[in-house]
Order: structure tokens, then C-alpha cells, then sequence
């Protein structure tokens, strides 16, 4: 399967349209090197994408009109009900097309949650707190939301923002959910809630038929952004969260920097990417009690029928201070692709600096993982996991086995100690694939690894527990990026450059070759003007969705990786001028 590439770049939007409309029930490297485009010796191979990840990521930009909440009647007192003078300057902000929602100095309480508008910037000053009430019937009529991973109605989030283009939150201000001794209370007791939500999943139920609210435990996020394009959050610090902390959902062109995080409670995640697209996450500190960021697609039937992945995302400048540093899954129905992080730190102990997990309930695909230049101290459990037996929910179906593949750690350290430095944990019937790992270091650790049903598993200069693994590999297989996705117009001469970036360590036994192949039935609409070049001309006989891939081979080992190409027909194209 192609690495996220079920849906075009263009679809890909119309497809969040169209499963929300669903959903609202309307139906409701170093070394030789090849490439054609100038790029820094760091960003070559598949790093080359995040270059392309930053040109797609837009932070949206607001009108310089500025709508103060104590014009609107909000008093900073930390007592009086700020919710209704809130809602008015948002309202006005949107209807003047636009700007900031200032929260100046001061603590006000808002009793519900805050619905944010497209071109609103809710920015809370230096000295703002936001405290959010804890009557619970505040926070209804229920709101459209994706819950562990399956779309339901519930209790608003505190900061929702539904389908929604150019929205942010910013400054430096606070907002604090109070939900250590309300809604954490429910802790433990939501089972029955979950099963049943698992159940309305696996039967298909209609999402405008799958209510909870009042009378149920399921807890809200603290901030949701639900089909939303161009988001920001910037700069802001988020505290006593009632479940996941932000939880972007079914959006793209989303920029989370700068934030901060004292969340304790139960499931208080960091920063949840849920079927998102060109995301970009940086200089965030976190200091939460559960996972600090995971990559997730839905789970279950949900995930697998939408088909809506998670994919380009480029994290880096973190501070990690939680239980996982990073997590792919386990809800990833959907797949995870192209991920890369880089630059960051632990500086307290966590749970495990990565984890891949998912189970035969959820499947799904992860492919195509870049981690490098990150420093740990300690681990309670694995320093470095891939799971494919994750533990789930006994009344799921156990007939999608996941698939984990082309997974790279690079200049990774760690003082330990840990309980086991490396676990890579597949199946017979679902191993994990092209793992490489190159100058990781684990200085202490009870166990070196554990490693079941991992094929091409490659190591270079990889001491676990002060022992040099082996063996030591001499060769790595060649890093691939095959180029950025297009849209090619069906009204020019439905053409387009294919554009692939290479890196090799000049290892492998012979010279370095390229091959393009097109991994679509109708291969015979394309024509290559050379498949074996790395920069070459595709020429479409008609308007589809291609996926093509670029392998490249060093006479020893092979990598890969694959790109969407959308030809538009004549049709589409006068719809979209007519939009």
C-alpha cells in the first residue's frame, strides 16, 4: 500500500467534507547523495520532504482589529461568568471578517465551553487565565467529536472549533480546564460507555445516532479542532486538562509552537494528531501525564471506512517530560505516514521515548518514520518499542493485522537505565519490516532487546546496554523521498515532473540506480520518459489518481517510497472555477 496515498491532495479535502457531513447526520544524511532540486546536506533522502511539509503548512494570518473582552462585559475577578461576554466578542470579531479576541490580564471564568470562528485569533495576554466552569450541563447540547478514536456526539470540549478555516490561539495567557476533582472524577467509571461506543463502531451505527452527554462518563478533550484548515496555537499553557489536551481532528495546515503543559489526570495526552494532515509541531514543553504526543487515524471500522490518515508531519525542539515522547497508535486505522522528528529531549524520566503499537482489532498502517538527534535519560519500560499485539478491548474484532514498516532511528541517546533498551514486537502474519537503526546509544539497561518477527532489521554502530550490537551493519539501504504530491490540470498538457531525492552511504556493492513504477492497475494511462531517472516526465492519457514509486538500489539493498500524483478532469477543473 502506498504510503498514505489512498486519497489524492485535493480529494483529500473533499473527503474530510464529505465524512463530516456524514458524521453531523446530514446524511447528517551524509554521503552519496542524489537529487535534482538544490537542498542542505541535513534535509536529503526522505528527509528532503520536510521542506515540502513547511511550503504546504500555512499559519494564518488576522486583520489588525482587536476585540477586547471587557468591551463585551468580561470582569477579570475569577468569579463572574464571563461565557456570554466571550461568545459576543467572538461574534463580532467574525462578523467584522476578522482579527483578535484579546483576553487581557485577569482570571475569568467562563461557564461552557468557547466556540471559536474562522478568522478569529483568541488571544489571551500575559497575565490571562481562562478557568473553565465545572457544572457539566454547561458543557451541552452535545458537540460532534472524534472519542479514542470513533466519532460520537459529546460534551462539548472547552475550546471547539467545528469545520473552521484560519483559527488560532495565542499568547501567553492560560487556559485551565479544573477538572482534577470534576471530570477526572469519572475515571474508571466509563467503562460501560466505552464498550458501547465500541460497539455503535463495529455495528456501524450512524454517528447522529451515537449520543452520549448527560447521563454518561465519557470525558471531553480540552481543546478539539474538528475539520479545520489553517490552525495555530501559539505560545499558550494549558493546565488540569479533563482528557486529551489538544486534539486536532480531520484538519490540515495545522501549527501547534511554543505551548506549555502542567496536566495531570488521567489520559491528559499532550497533543493528539487525529487524521490530520501537514502538521507542524515545535518548541513545545510538555508536562502531562500520558503520552506527550501521538499520531492517531480513528480506530476500528471507523478508521478503516473513512481511509483518513495521518501523514506529513514534522515535529522538532521538544522537551519531553511525560510517559512516551512520541506514540504512533494505537487508534491508527487509518495509517500514519511520513513523520519526522528531530531535535528533542527528555529531562526527567519517562514511560518510553517511542512507541509504535497498534493490534489485530485496529489495524492499519505505519510507514515511512523518521526519528533523529534526540537525547533521553531514563525509561521505566522500553527506551525504543514497536508493538503489533498492543493490548485491546476483548469484544473487538481481531481480524486486521497491522503493518509496520520503513522505520528509521538515527543519533539517539539515552543514559538509562531502562527496563529493556529495544523492543520490536511482531507476528508471524505481521512482521515488522526495514527497521534501521544508526548511532543510537543506550548506556544502561536491565535487557538489551527483544526482538520477534522483524524482518530486515539493520543496525549500524548501535550499543544497547554498553554492548555493540551485531551485527554491525557496513551498508544501510538508500533513504528515498519520491518528490512532493501535484495536481496536474486537466486543461494544460496533463503532464508532470517527477522529482525524487536519494541518500546513500556509497557502501552497497555496486552503482546507485533509480527505477519509477506506477503502482496503479491502469499503468498503461502513464508513459515515463525514463523510469530510470531520478528527475523524469510523466505523461497521464487520461484524468485519475496515480501513486508512484521510487526505488533505488545500491546493489545490495533497496528502499523506496512512494507519491500521489491528481490529474483533473476537464470537469472538476470548471467546478473548481465555478467555485
Amino acid at each position: 500500500m502506498a504510503e498514505g496515498h489512498r486519497t489524492g491532495f485535493r480529494e483529500l479535502i473533499v473527503c474530510f467534507g464529505v465524512v463530516l457531513a456524514f458524521a453531523a447526520g446530514v446524511w447528517f544524511a551524509v554521503g552519496r547523495t542524489g537529487s535534482s532540486r538544490g537542498r542542505s546536506r541535513e534535509y536529503t533522502g526522505s528527509w528532503a520532504q520536510v521542506a515540502d511539509i513547511l511550503a504546504r503548512v500555512k499559519v494564518p494570518s488576522f486583520p489588525e482589529r482587536d476585540f477586547n473582552i471587557k468591551d463585551y462585559g468580561a470582569v477579570g475577578d475569577g468569579q463572574t461568568d464571563c461565557k456570554k461576554a466571550i461568545d459576543k466578542a467572538i461574534l463580532a470579531c467574525c462578523y467584522a471578517d476578522g482579527g483578535r479576541v484579546v483576553v487581557p490580564a485577569g482570571t475569568y471564568k467562563i461557564n461552557g465551553p468557547i466556540h471559536l470562528q474562522s478568522d478569529v485569533n483568541l488571544h489571551l495576554e500575559e497575565g490571562s487565565r481562562i478557568v473553565f466552569g465545572t457544572n457539566y450541563e454547561d458543557y451541552m447540547p452535545v458537540a460532534l467529536t472524534r472519542w479514542s478514536g470513533v466519532s460520537i456526539y459529546n460534551y462539548s470540549p472547552m475550546v471547539y472549533v467545528y469545520r473552521k478555516k484560519n483559527v488560532a490561539i495565542t499568547g501567553s495567557g492560560e487556559l485551565d480546564g479544573q477538572a482534577h476533582d470534576t471530570w477526572c472524577a469519572w475515571s474508571g467509571r466509563g467503562g460501560d460507555d466505552a464498550k458501547e461506543v465500541r460497539r455503535m463502531n463495529e455495528e456501524d451505527v450512524p454517528v447522529v445516532d451515537r449520543v452520549f452527554g448527560i447521563g454518561h462518563y465519557i470525558r471531553p478533550s480540552m481543546v478539539q479542532f474538528y475539520g479545520c484548515e489553517n490552525v495555530l496555537v501559539d505560545g499558550i499553557k494549558i493546565t488540569d486538562a479533563p482528557a486529551w489536551c489538544v486534539h486536532p481532528v480531520f484538519s490540515r495546515n495545522v501549527t501547534i509552537r511554543n505551548i506549555t503543559f502542567a496536566a495531570k489526570n488521567p489520559n491528559n495526552d499532550g497533543i493528539d494528531v487525529d487524521s490530520c494532515e501537514y502538521v507542524h509541531i515545535h518548541d513545545v514543553v510538555f508536562d502531562n501525564a500520558d503520552d506527550c504526543i501521538a499520531l492517531k487515524s480513528g480506530r476500528g471500522r471507523e478508521g478503516r471506512q473513512m481511509g483518513l490518515p495521518t501523514r506529513n508531519v514534522y515535529i522538532h525542539d521538544c522537551v519531553f517530560n511525560a510517559y512516551t515522547g512520541i506514540a504512533v497508535g494505537s487508534e491508527m486505522s487509518g495509517g500514519v505516514y511520513n513523520i519526522f522528528a528531530e531535535n528533542c529531549e527528555a529531562k526527567s524520566q519517562v514511560k518510553r521515548a517511542f512507541y509504535i503499537k497498534g493490534n489485530r482489532s485496529r489495524g492499519g498502517e505505519a510507514a515511512h518514520i523518521r526519528y533523529r538527534n534526540m537525547k533521553f535519560l531514563d525509561s521505566r519500560e522500553e527506551m525504543l518499542a514497536i508493538s503489533t499485539d498492543y493490548s485491546g478491548a476483548s469484544d473487538e474484532p481481531r481480524d486486521f493485522p497491522p503493518r509496520f514498516r520503513d522505520i528509521r532511528w538515527e543519533s539517539i541517546t539515552a543514559e538509562g537505565p531502562c527496563a529493556i533498551a529495544l523492543r520490536i514486537e511482531g507476528q508471524a502474519d505481521m512482521p515488522v519490516e526495514d527497521v534501521v537503526l544508526k548511532n543510537v546509544t543506550v548506556r544502561k539497561a536491565a535487557k538489551t532487546k527483544e526482538v520477534a518477527a522483524a524482518y530486515n532489521l539493520v543496525m549500524q554502530n548501535v550499543v544497547l546496554g554498553g554492548e555493540l550490537q551485531g551485527p554491525d551493519a557496513g551498508n544501510l539501504p538508500p533513504d528515498v523521498y519520491a518528490g512532493p504530491e501535484q495536481v496536474v490540470d486537466a486543461n494544460d498538457d496533463m503532464v508532470a515532473m517527477l522529482d525524487g531525492c536519494v541518500a546513500d552511504d556509497n557502501k552497497g556493492g555496486g552503482k546507485l540506480t533509480y527505477h519509477w513504477s506506477i503502482e496503479n492497475p491502469d499503468s498503461g494511462a502513464v508513459k515515463f520518459d525514463n523510469p530510470q531517472a531520478l528527475r523524469t516526465r510523466a505523461t497521464f492519457s487520461k484524468p485519475g489518481i496515480y501513486v508512484f514509486r521510487l526505488t533505488a538500489d545500491d546493489g545490495e539493498l533497496k528502499g523506496s517510497h512512494t507519491v500521489t500524483i491528481e490529474v483533473c478532469d476537464k470537469a472538476d477543473v470548471g467546478k473548481e472555477v465555478q467555485k
